[in-house]
């Protein structure tokens, strides 16, 4: 006979009913959320658009890796202590979990209670409470140990380089921590509620200087302050590999990051490797920084500067304010069909970082072209999916 079968017993039943009624869930947990602490509706948008959106997909990914009447798995703890750092910057105080807990609890009892045997529902209720355990404990250690929950930045400059791209110049007048290639939770002063993942275009300094690139949409104004939470993402170039970064519309700003902190590393132009940037846009009045890349190519061996636009002429609604750089004759061909060409990729990390639909319509030219995924990097606004259903890569 042949040893029993385990039976691993999680409760990705209850996390598959809260994946198919988020909404459901997110509007139990506002409604008592509000009527507990009142003033927290002022931290959310008027619609409540954003407003807890990954709460039912997170609690969801959580239920679906915890196993009934087991301690949670380190990796998880982990992953949840770092959730709780980041959430500080919404200003609750740590405490604050213990009700969210009960609140959280309540709402999957009305949601999926009448669908699934009480126990489960009960079981999933318990690990609730230990998750929001574990985030109190982070919060509480963290505001200890004296760590900022957020960075307030003055705008001191606002650009407007190129149609469709503002340039903000803030400070902060302390450290921003965070890498290149990382993105950061924005909130503008004129945005109630709304968080904006952006990529910071410089790499970190001292005086705790940042550079964000923003569609025009984006309200700002200078002088105002934004806040800025903790960085997130992990994007990072192998200094020892070629390398193709290809930054599309306001995209550019992760890449930018990226090459100043090649730039910065001590280290000899024969030693460094070969790095290829693709700027691309929809067409030439929407290019930006060109001048200023070209510029640095001209004195570093190691970079090469290729503008793209997908269309050679600009559209007549285009404002004559922001002409891009003139001077620059890009390469009028699609993005994706120029990144996956002959020669572009082979052997090099790549980095793609824009809009999620044409990252998206990027990578998967690249994957057709027999570029490796583990060779492919991507950054975008909403950032890759951290709470996949099971059966996804993680």
């Amino acid at each position: 006979m042949g040893e029993p079968e385990t039976i691993v017993d999680t409760l990705a039943d209850v996390g598959q009913l809260i994946r198919d009624r988020g909404s459901t869930l997110r509007s139990h947990v506002h409604e008592r959320l509000f009527e507990a602490i009142p003033e927290a509706r002022n931290i959310f948008s008027e619609d409540l658009a954003g407003a807890h959106v990954d709460l039912p997909r997170a609690l969801a990914w959580v239920l679906e890796r915890s196993l009934i009447d087991e301690p949670l798995d380190p990796a998880l703890v982990k992953r949840l202590r770092e959730l709780a750092k980041d959430h500080r910057r919404h200003g609750f105080p740590p405490d604050t979990y213990d009700l969210f807990g009960l609140l959280l609890g309540d709402a999957i009892a009305e949601v999926v209670g009448d669908d699934l045997p009480s126990e489960r529902v009960n079981a999933a209720i318990a690990l609730v409470g230990r998750v929001c355990s574990e985030m109190r404990e982070a919060a509480t250690n963290a505001d200890e140990q004296g760590i900022a929950y957020a960075n307030a930045a003055q705008v001191t400059s606002v650009e407007k380089p190129a149609y469709g791209v503002h340039v903000v110049q803030l400070e902060a007048g302390m450290p921003v921590e965070y890498v290149a290639g990382q993105q950061v939770p924005v909130r503008p002063t004129q945005c109630r509620g709304e968080w904006l993942n952006l990529s910071p275009a410089v790499p970190p300094n001292h005086f705790g200087q940042v550079e964000f690139h923003v569609p025009p949409e984006v309200p700002v104004e200078k002088g105002e302050y934004w806040t800025i939470g903790a960085a997130r993402g992990n994007v990072t170039l192998d200094p020892e590999r070629d390398a193709l970064l290809v930054g599309i519309g306001t995209g550019l700003a992760a890449v930018k990051a990226l090459v100043f902190d090649l730039l910065s590393q001590e280290t000899t132009q024969d030693t460094r490797p070969q790095v290829h940037v693709i700027i691309a846009a929809q067409f030439p009045a929407a290019l930006y920084e060109v001048s200023t890349f070209t510029a640095l190519a001209a004195s570093q061996e190691w970079l090469t500067v290729t503008p793209v636009v997908d269309h050679p002429d600009n559209p007549v609604a285009v404002s004559g304010d922001a002409s891009g750089d003139a001077d620059v004759t890009p390469v009028a061909f699609p993005v994706e069909k120029v990144v996956s060409g002959v020669g572009m990729f082979w052997g090099r990390q790549i980095v793609v970082s824009g809009p999620d639909d044409i990252v998206a319509t990027v990578y998967r030219a690249l994957r057709e072209a027999g570029a490796l995924a583990s060779d492919i990097q991507t950054i975008t606004p909403t950032g890759a999916d951290q709470w996949p259903v099971p059966g996804s890569p993680d």
